[in-house]
């Protein structure tokens, strides 16, 4: 990310700490391309500005958790709705609806078993003929492309998905884990244990909400150019999306991807 800063003129980069009320840690940060970077009291400023935008982006961030998790439960038109106040306890609406069931029996083996290419392909294989009859009858279909990678692979992986014509764009956070590597200082425990710390291996979380014919494309592309061939080199999931809407024009569906 610094490097990719540089090049576009950034001078200066300080990143700072949002912790919100629940004591959990977040950071914010700022860059410039002024030839001196930040002053002192530049700094100072940004520091004092940081009470008033942790509550700020506290606030965002539960009610998109909030949205997240109701539409979970409720569905993509449910949800909105209760989150609205359109309905509360004793009201009630009858609907026609066709709730649709698919599950891929002995996927965790496919993932033990098969190479990052083979399941991405297995897994198109199996969505379009799920989702199939969904697109014949006119409904929308997007796809959310979840990929765990090593943090060093990331800059290749991004400059890989930026060739694909009609890429539609990425979120990118850090995370910690651990998978069947398990831990980098012990080979015989998930994780090591310091006290009241446990230390899991950092990762990056990619997420990709994009177009059905666009999906192999992009999950094959995040496979080949994260891959080194050892242990941890992350995995690619693969799933519906309920709905999306793009924020600046009210777009729904595809047009929103």
């Amino acid at each position: 990310m610094l490097d990719e800063l540089a090049k576009e003129g950034a001078t200066d980069y300080v990143a700072m700490a949002l912790i919100f009320s629940d004591s959990t840690r977040h950071f914010i940060a700022f860059a410039t391309d002024k030839e001196d970077g930040f002053r002192d009291d530049e700094l100072a400023f940004l520091e004092s500005l940081l009470p008033q935008l942790c509550l700020r982006i506290e606030v965002e961030h539960t009610r998109q958790l909030a949205d997240q998790v109701v539409q979970v439960y409720l569905g993509s038109y449910a949800a909105p709705r209760v989150i609205g106040g359109e309905v509360r306890r004793i009201r009630g609406e009858s609907i026609d609806a066709i709730i649709l069931a698919v599950d891929m029996r002995g996927f965790t083996h496919l993932t033990d078993a098969l190479d990052p290419d083979a399941i991405v392909a297995t897994l198109s294989v199996y969505y379009d003929a799920v989702s199939g009859p969904v697109i014949e009858a006119g409904g929308d279909v997007v796809k959310m492309i979840l990929a765990v990678i090593q943090p060093f692979r990331l800059s290749r992986v991004t400059h890989a998905l930026e060739e694909i014509p009609g890429f539609p764009g990425m979120t990118v956070t850090d995370a910690r884990g651990f998978g069947r590597e398990k831990s980098m200082r012990e080979e015989g425990a998930p994780h090591r244990v310091i006290e009241d710390f446990v230390e899991y291996i950092s990762k990056i979380r990619i997420e990709i909400v994009a177009r059905d014919e666009m999906v192999e494309t992009i999950a094959s592309t995040i496979a080949r150019e994260a891959r080194t061939g050892n242990k941890g080199d992350g995995k690619v999931f693969v799933w519906s999306v309920e709905s999306a809407m793009r924020i600046q024009t009210g777009q729904t569906g595809e047009d929103a991807v």
